[in-house]
């Protein structure tokens, strides 16, 4: 196969790989995800923008930093083991696409 080798002996890089044979490639192999369990994001405590600046000292900034709005006390906030929070509907979509904090990289502990 000229531009990669998809047969199997090992040999060509896939930056060497063709358009065509990329796709082929990911056809193959399937989507891999790199996301969180719904079952470790659902284990991630969610409270109160009050309740987890008052009460469980989370590392949490004036607004998300995901979607960018800033806070009300009584928006739900999703905690990380880190101690970043952000909107719990933020973080949920974020940690369904990356098992990890967008803040300190931290990742979600698999369940």
């Amino acid at each position: 196969m000229q531009g990669g080798d998809l047969d199997g002996d090992g040999q060509g890089s896939p930056n060497q790989y063709s358009y065509e044979a990329l796709m082929q490639l990911g056809d193959t192999v399937g989507a891999v995800s790199r996301g969180a369990s719904e079952d470790a994001i659902g284990a991630l405590p969610t409270v109160t923008y009050k309740m987890a600046r008052e009460q469980l000292a989370a590392n949490i900034d004036t607004k998300c930093s995901i979607c960018q709005e800033e806070f009300e006390d009584d928006d739900e906030v999703r905690v990380m083991p880190c101690k970043h929070a952000e909107h719990a509907e933020c973080l949920d979509q974020w940690l369904r696409v990356n098992k990890c904090c967008p803040i300190c990289k931290a990742e979600v502990p698999a369940l």
